[in-house]
């Protein structure tokens, strides 16, 4: 998988197996591609908590054993009508992001500065996630709540709006991407199936010391030895199915 982070205010110190050491900020967006296996640390630094989000990607299949990396970008916001619009991976509109995905995706905080809506297209087998974040905000008319997240698909586009105008500016997250291909999904593993993920949960218990499974996959941050990493999920007595998202 690939790993987002993404902050609206403070500050996180990312350090992770390739010997990264950087301080992610409000406004800059790491993107971090587990791959074939990593392993990687985020802390607060300073005073101001850190608020953000961490997003996922799904790496399709023939980009599911590459190697690790790290990016980071800054993104200029941009103006669409009224509002603001920082697009940190993929593209909306006319502007796009440098950060390297592996599948069509986007993603953007949108700071809403007038009742004007904001139509995005959906291109086709995508699907939209809008975050409300302190304040509500409309998805083709109907309310999301702060904190919640509203989904769209299957149609050509929709409306986003906020209650804000010249002194109210309403933040939010528009994310979006096309459907993958059916996964297994459990605890911070993404495989095709439920033999890839036992082997990857082996390797990292390896890594935590334990077991004979292959720990070099898994190589560790500076300063951080095996009994500093949290254990995974252990697998279940059933065999995990791949998880299909329906249009």
């Amino acid at each position: 998988m690939q790993s987002m982070t993404w902050l609206f205010s403070g500050a996180l110190r990312h350090t992770d197996g390739l010997g990264t050491d950087a301080v992610v900020r409000a406004g800059q967006v790491l993107m971090f591609t587990a791959g074939d296996g990593a392993v990687h640390t985020e802390t607060p630094v300073g005073e101001e908590p850190a608020r953000g989000v961490a997003l996922g990607l799904v790496l399709p299949p023939h980009e599911r054993h590459r190697a690790a990396s790290v990016e980071e970008f800054w993104p200029e916001p941009v103006r669409f009508g009224d509002h603001e619009v920082a697009i940190f991976v993929g593209e909306l509109g006319w502007e796009d992001s440098p950060v390297e995905v592996f599948s069509p995706a986007a993603g953007a905080e949108v700071r809403f500065a007038s009742h004007d809506p904001w139509t995005v297209p959906i291109p086709e087998r995508w699907e939209f996630g809008v975050l409300a974040l302190d304040d509500p905000v409309w998805v083709d008319g109907i309310q999301v709540p702060p904190g919640h997240l509203a989904l769209v698909s299957g149609q050509p586009s929709f409306d986003v709006s906020a209650q804000a105008d010249a002194g109210t500016v309403v933040p939010a997250l528009v994310l979006g991407g096309e459907i993958p291909e059916p996964f297994v999904p459990w605890w911070n593993f993404v495989g095709a199936d439920h033999d890839e993920i036992a082997s990857w949960c082996r390797d990292y218990e390896a890594a935590r010391g334990l077991g004979d499974g292959n720990a070099a996959r898994f190589p560790l941050p500076p300063g951080v030895t095996p009994a500093d990493l949290i254990p995974a999920t252990p697998l279940p007595e059933v065999r995990l199915l791949p998880k299909h998202r329906d249009r």
